[in-house]
């Protein structure tokens, strides 16, 4: 019996043992950067927003494409009329069915004029919803380099902790051994502390950065992924920067491929087509309009006979303004002030290009001269320190030269990490502003 009960309570454990670590495992998921902009194109908030838009500008099309077809009802009815004046009255039921179409012949070209408005908005919502999928795409890309960056600066952090911990390790055996004080212990145990608390810090960025990623992705911040740093290919070179900057040109070559490619001003032209096509529909409604109508119906105090007593209809109506009360001109002047409007709101666009795409390029300058310069700063900082454990392990030198010196290493480390993440951020900034993706 007890051994039953042992085998029972030992199956139960290892079935518990796997369950949490199944669980466990599930809620430490790894997200590459492909998988985050997927999740993101399809859970995004502001992408979503942008489906409905797109389904009523399609019915939209639909509804102008409707006026070149005719228009056809059908109707019935069921009354009663009185008979006599003498009360009691005497009441006769009367059955009536009907059919009637009419189409539009000509009207001066508004229904043109209609659709073709109708379908520019149409791409014009379609353009606009490639370009929301573009600005998020670019959020992704920018908080995706900010939680891999975070990663590193944590991962420099943590082996900062580890070389410290070695190294009070060494400083209280020397102090055992004398040949140093009580008081280089006490500094370097104060050194340590403020580097776990410098990588508490870290770890907190890191977490928040986590939070604004799945934000934009459309997840909850507080979701457990974990995302993986080996897919945010950064292997910056003097060689590679030359390269890439050959290859940007200039301010003036990179607005040229925006207004080629950025789906926001192909919208801005589609808006002004559109509102080109208002003034069109707007200015024949000063012209005549011809349509053409049938009917067909009949009547009878018998349901069974309703069809036999039938007439049928044919007329052309031709119907022209002469006086509108003003209301065309107001029309046409509404129109044309839309489409100036759209106009200036392309031009304030094409600015706020060229702003963006100048702003892209100073960042990667400035990255690229961080970059170098971090580059630099980090060897002869790596070999100061290097220097300062030699002269204090002699006694030349004093445990707060040897935190100072250690500082400047992990500040010279961070900044070629914050560089390289920056250069690479500027990168897709610039391929977001030529509409790259």
């Amino acid at each position: 019996m007890d051994k039953l009960y042992s085998l029972g309570l030992t199956t139960i454990i290892i079935f518990l043992s796997f369950n949490i670590s199944e669980s466990f495992s599930q809620q430490k998921k790894m997200l590459n950067l492909n998988e985050c902009l997927e999740i993101a194109e399809e859970n995004n908030f502001d992408i979503q927003l942008t489906m409905p838009s797109i389904e009523a500008s399609d019915a939209n099309v639909t509804n102008a494409m409707g006026s070149y077809l005719p228009n056809i009802s059908m109707n019935s009815s069921y009354s009663k009329r009185s008979f006599g004046t003498d009360s009691p009255l005497y009441f006769d039921g009367i059955y009536s069915l009907g059919a009637n179409a009419s189409i539009n012949i000509f009207d001066s070209f508004r229904r043109e004029a209609s659709y073709n408005q109708a379908q520019s908005n149409y791409e014009s919502t379609v353009s606009r919803a490639n370009q929301t999928k573009s600005d998020v795409a670019l959020a992704v890309y920018s908080r995706y380099i900010e939680v891999i960056k975070n990663y590193k600066i944590v991962n420099v952090r943590k082996a900062n902790i580890e070389s410290g911990e070695r190294d009070l390790e060494r400083i209280i055996a020397m102090n055992e051994a004398g040949s140093v004080s009580i008081g280089a212990v006490y500094g370097s145990e104060a050194d340590l502390g403020n580097r776990r608390l410098e990588l508490v810090n870290a770890e907190n960025a890191l977490e928040i950065s986590k939070s604004f990623l799945l934000s934009v992705m459309g997840l909850e911040p507080g979701d457990p992924f974990e995302f993986d740093q080996n897919s945010l290919p950064i292997n910056l070179t003097k060689e590679s920067i030359e390269k890439y900057r050959n290859q940007t040109g200039s301010l003036s070559k990179l607005y040229a491929k925006s207004i080629q490619r950025r789906a926001d001003y192909h919208a801005s032209d589609f808006d002004i087509q559109s509102r080109k096509s208002g003034i069109t529909g707007a200015i024949a409604q000063y012209f005549p309009r011809l349509s053409a109508s049938t009917g067909w119906g009949g009547t009878s105090t018998e349901l069974s006979k309703v069809t036999e007593a039938t007439s049928f209809n044919f007329g052309v109506n031709l119907s022209i303004p002469i006086f509108t009360n003003f209301s065309v001109n107001n029309a046409i002047e509404s129109a044309m002030l839309a489409e100036e409007q759209a106009r200036i709101t392309q031009l304030k666009l094409s600015n706020q290009i060229k702003t963006t795409l100048q702003n892209a390029l100073l960042n990667l300058k400035a990255a690229e001269e961080t970059f170098l310069i971090s580059s630099t700063t980090l060897r002869s900082a790596k070999l100061n320190d290097d220097s300062a454990k030699e002269r204090f392990r002699v006694g030349a030198a004093n445990i707060t030269e040897l935190s100072q010196t250690n500082a400047q290493l992990i500040s010279a480390q961070i900044s070629q990490i914050n560089a390289a993440h920056n250069y690479y951020k500027a990168q897709k900034e610039i391929e977001h502003g030529i509409g790259e993706f």
